[in-house]
């Protein structure tokens, strides 16, 4: 998965070059920062590890600790955060940055990506583009409420 802003390719080619099956792959609601100018969201993607055997695998990103910062006023993005579920295993939370990270077949990765930080005070956002927001999935109810 590609995060901070990179285009993802084709889930199709992905699905083929590797043994991952894509069970989700869309926006991160209220992911970016709240602002004049809302931060850009992030993603929510779900892999399955589609093979007989165990395996291995390496993380890359950036962002855990801290969202994409708000400028003049606006608020910070949400930050990265990658799981891993196992069957009979506890979920784990995964370092962004990892090499080595022991898999069994079956295994789920939920990647939820940072969004982009806001820009200019959130009170001056256009109601009108709040709303189409809120009808277009970007942000919910939640996160209305925050503004």
């Amino acid at each position: 998965h590609s995060a901070g802003g990179i285009k993802f390719g084709s889930v199709e080619v992905a699905e083929v070059r590797f043994p991952l099956y894509f069970r989700r792959h869309e926006l991160r609601p209220d992911s970016g920062g709240a602002g004049q100018f809302r931060g850009g969201a992030g993603c929510e993607l779900e892999l399955k590890l589609e093979t007989t055997t165990a395996g291995v695998a390496n993380t890359a990103g950036d962002g855990a600790r801290h969202g994409a910062c708000g400028l003049l006023g606006g608020d910070d993005g949400v930050p990265h955060r990658y799981e891993l579920h196992s069957e009979g295993r506890a979920t784990k939370t995964l370092p962004t940055k990892g090499e080595g990270i022991a898999l069994q077949a079956g295994d789920l990765f939920v990647v939820r990506s940072g969004g982009g930080g806001g820009w200019g005070d959130p009170l001056a956002r256009d109601p009108a583009s709040i709303q189409s927001d809120m009808e277009n999935g970007v942000i919910t109810t939640s996160g209305i409420e925050e503004q």
